[in-house]
């Protein structure tokens, strides 16, 4: 059966590639990539030879090649995706493929590699599900303010890509709207300059943030009124009011702190505990 193999390559360390990834690209006779330019360079620090392999590109405005590439994929039996960096799915131009190949019954599979997205959520600090991932944010005034009020109705943190030529811009937004919003800033995770700014939105003058490469924005809005009225609301007030026809017990109120905080039912469980003893 011919094969669509997905390869997430390093965000910016080249030494985070996986063994898997590696073997991929060095066994691969066919791969698809973003910029050819940037997978040939890649493949040189790794010193894999490009000779004897096809590498074509595959982005955002390849929608005209989709036959041709279906065509390939029988052909070569197994043909690598990859992105410039990270994930070919997240933000990246990988769908449509994935989708016409899954309808024509090609298999799809994946050798994941680092993601800034899960970077940004370990280094965050701030609740890491339920999670939203949103690419980048909004070019438009007015769809960037309905973005964010429309992330303030959920629980949880919120994550975004941003330009550096944009992203201060944003931040103004966040702290005239938002000013109580939790705010993460990932500037070149991974990479020699890794810089990590965690700040309310509030207080954004009296950051020093050097709005230069690339950044991972995550959010957490506090809790706001009339949040009960929301499907997780809903859910919140079932479980608490189970939890008092029951007479309680700890696992049920973790179910129901956690659901309110944030947290992993695990984390509150052991607090929970912990009070106990």
């Amino acid at each position: 059966m011919a094969k669509l193999l997905l390869v997430g390559l390093p965000i910016g360390n080249p030494q985070d590639i996986t063994k898997r990834a590696y073997q991929a690209l060095e066994q691969a006779p066919y791969i698809l990539a973003e910029d050819t330019r940037n997978l040939v360079k890649l493949l040189r620090h790794y010193e894999i030879p490009t000779e004897q392999k096809k590498i074509d590109s595959f982005h955002d405005h390849s929608d005209d090649k989709l036959d041709r590439i279906l065509a390939q994929i029988k052909n070569y039996g197994q043909v690598v995706l990859v992105s410039d960096a990270g994930s070919p799915i997240i933000s990246d131009p990988a769908y449509p493929l994935i989708k016409v190949a899954l309808e024509q019954g090609i298999e799809v599979d994946s050798y994941s590699g680092v993601s800034s997205v899960v970077m940004a959520l370990e280094l965050s600090g701030l609740p890491p599900h339920p999670f939203h991932f949103y690419g980048f944010v909004a070019r438009e005034d007015g769809k960037r303010k309905a973005s964010f009020q429309s992330a303030q109705k959920h629980g949880g943190q919120h994550v975004y890509f941003e330009s550096p030529h944009r992203l201060e811009k944003t931040l103004q937004l966040l702290k005239t709207e938002h000013p109580d919003a939790e705010v993460f800033l990932g500037r070149e995770l991974s990479k020699k300059f890794q810089s990590c700014y965690r700040f309310k939105a509030s207080d954004l003058d009296q950051q020093e943030i050097k709005y230069k490469g690339e950044f991972v924005v995550c959010l957490a809005f506090p809790t706001p009124e009339g949040a009960l009225d929301t499907e997780e609301g809903a859910e919140l007030k079932k479980l608490a009011e189970k939890y008092l026809d029951s007479g309680g017990g700890t696992k049920s109120l973790a179910k129901v702190l956690s659901l309110a905080t944030g947290r992993t039912k695990a984390e509150v469980y052991q607090r929970l505990t912990q009070l106990k003893s």
